[in-house]
């Protein structure tokens, strides 16, 4: 064991050793750039397993806007001298670089004009009431300021990576400072990181804490109670149940199939009249229908009226009965009737 442990921190030092040796070494030919460390950052975002996608599309992305292409001749147009030249550009350099900030070109005429003097700023902008104008240009400069902040953070953060990737890039120091800066893991978002677990715990068992829990003789007595239940049980004698008789009519043993009569519906022959008649009578001078179908036709034939009792009504006073009809009838008749002597004698249709 001595000598395991002698083994072990003779590699120790060793590691030391190089460790001061690779300090002392000069940089290395192939230096770390900007493209390979953003290459990195994405292959880590990548392989980011404790935030959602739509987390991660609800972050605030901040992004900067580059500068627009604008030709030199909009600010300087025509045959100039160096002087002229010299300061067009510096003003089209102040407009793009408040253009990046997020203003839009008459706010950062606007702002430039400001750095002149009130005097001069409220000469050119005639337009603009005093205390708008104060309002709105106190705005601006915030807008600046904010910009001119992240700048320099931004510029201080790039200078600093990459003085650190290339001065020493196997160096201890370097890499320590690497591991510090990309090591930006986010907080895992779980809803118990919110609330505490003793509440949650005193919310769902708070029924199991109020009721009592039995005593030893309780749950003695029904222990018991349940044995005497279970002999009682036991002792009981098997009652015999009573045959049941055979059902006869039970083919359940056959091994032959049986055929089975067909089961043919009795189809009942309805006999065709014809409709019922309609009968008349005449009262207080007027034709009236008969409601009531149940008058004798004796009846009926003795109260007829005669021909001369026709002609007293004013309405049938030229009535007169004519020749008798050939046509006594015409009969419907059924496929299977084939001679007129077994047709009923009411069985045809008055037309």
């Amino acid at each position: 064991r001595f000598e395991v442990m002698q083994n072990e921190m003779s590699e120790v030092k060793n590691k030391n050793f190089c460790y001061e040796w690779c300090e002392n070494e000069p940089p290395s030919k192939k230096l770390i750039s900007d493209g390979d460390i953003l290459i990195k950052k994405l292959v880590e975002n990548q392989k980011k397993t404790d935030i959602t996608l739509q987390q991660h599309l609800t972050h605030r992305k901040e992004f900067e806007k580059g500068a627009d292409i604008t030709p030199l001749s909009r600010y300087n147009p025509g045959t100039s001298n160096l002087s002229d030249i010299l300061s067009s550009t510096k003003h089209f350099n102040d407009i793009e670089r408040l253009k990046a900030a997020g203003l839009t070109g008459q706010d950062a005429q606007l702002y430039l004009d400001s750095l002149n003097g009130s005097d001069y700023l409220h000469h050119n902008h005639k337009n603009w009431e005093k205390s708008l104008l104060e309002k709105h240009l106190e705005q601006l400069k915030g807008l600046v300021q904010l910009h001119e902040a992240k700048a320099s953070q931004a510029t201080e953060e790039k200078n600093l990576l990459q003085y650190g990737l290339t001065i020493k890039p196997n160096s201890i120091e370097t890499k320590l400072l690497k591991f510090a800066l990309g090591n930006t893991k986010q907080t895992l978002s779980h809803p118990i990181t919110s609330v505490d677990i003793k509440d949650i715990e005193a919310q769902r068992f708070q029924h199991l804490n109020n009721s009592n829990l039995a005593s030893i003789s309780t749950i003695r007595k029904k222990s018991r109670k349940l044995q005497r239940r279970l002999d009682k049980t036991c002792n009981v004698s098997d009652v015999s149940t009573p045959d049941l008789p055979l059902n006869t009519k039970s083919k359940w043993d056959l091994k032959t199939a049986v055929e089975s009569v067909p089961n043919i519906p009795c189809v009942q022959k309805k006999t065709y009249t014809c409709s019922p008649r309609s009968y008349y009578t005449i009262r207080n001078g007027e034709i009236v229908p008969l409601t009531n179908s149940g008058i004798p036709e004796q009846h009926l034939v003795a109260t007829k009226l005669s021909l001369d009792e026709i002609k007293s009504l004013p309405r049938f006073k030229d009535y007169s009965p004519g020749n008798p009809s050939k046509v006594r009838m015409v009969l419907v008749l059924c496929n299977c009737i084939r001679s007129l002597g077994s047709v009923p004698e009411k069985s045809g249709q008055q037309c």
